[in-house]
C-alpha cells in the first residue's frame, strides 16, 4: 500500500513490479491497466482503504503493525542476547587464557545481565589458593586489555581505577576499550 501510494502513477500504469506490470507484459495497454488499478478511497463506515482493486481493513493493518513492531522488538532482543553471550564467551576465554579461574564458585565471576551487559565481580573474601584481590584485579584488567576490552562503571575508568573498584567489592561491566 505504501509503495503504491508513494509511486502511484508508476504503480497504476504498470511501470513498477507486481500484477500491473504482468498485465502490461501480457499485452494490456497502460490506459487499461491504469483504469483497473487507479483510484484511492477511504470508507469510514467500513473502516477500509481501497486502492485500485485492493481493499484493506484498517483494523487489520493496525493489528499487523503491532505484530510487526513486536516481532522487530523480539528479534532485536535475540540479537542483543546473542551479542551478550558472545561477549561473555570472549571475556571467559580471555580470563581462562590468562589462568584466571572464572565461574560461579571462583574468585572472578562473569555473568550476562538482563540489561545486555556482561558483568564482572569478585567473590567476597579470598578463596583458598587464589591470589590476593589486588593482584587478581590487575591480572583481570590486563587479560581483558589483550582482547581490546575494558571495565566500565558509572563513569569512565582508568585500568587502575577498575582494579580498585573490583577489589572494593563492586561489579563492573565489560565493554570494548575506547582507547584500543
Amino acid at each position: 500500500m505504501r509503495d503504491g501510494l508513494t509511486h502511484f502513477e508508476d504503480w497504476s500504469r504498470g511501470k513498477g513490479i507486481g500484477p500491473q506490470q504482468k498485465r502490461i507484459k501480457a499485452g494490456d495497454t497502460p490506459r487499461d491497466v491504469a483504469r483497473h488499478f487507479w483510484g484511492f478511497a477511504y470508507d469510514p463506515r467500513a473502516d477500509t482503504v481501497t486502492m485500485g482493486p485492493y481493499r484493506i481493513h484498517v483494523g487489520a493493518v493496525e493489528e499487523a503493525a503491532g505484530e510487526l513492531a513486536l516481532a522487530i522488538y523480539l528479534a532485536a532482543h535475540e540479537v542483543d542476547k546473542r551479542n551478550t553471550a558472545r561477549l561473555r564467551a570472549t571475556v571467559v576465554q580471555a580470563l581462562t587464557g590468562a589462568r584466571i579461574p572464572c565461574g560461579p564458585e571462583e574468585a572472578a565471576r562473569v555473568s550476562g545481565g538482563g540489561d545486555g551487559r556482561v558483568w564482572l565481580s569478585f567473590t567476597p573474601g579470598v578463596l583458598p589458593g587464589e591470589p590476593e584481590p589486588q593482584e587478581l584485579a590487575e591480572r583481570v584488567v590486563a587479560a581483558l586489555a589483550t582482547t581490546s576490552l575494558g571495565l566500565a562503571g558509572a563513569t569512565t575508568l582508568q585500568p587502575e581505577e577498575a582494579a580498585t573498584i573490583l577489589v572494593g567489592g563492586q561489579s563492573l561491566w565489560v565493554e570494548p576499550d575506547p582507547t584500543a
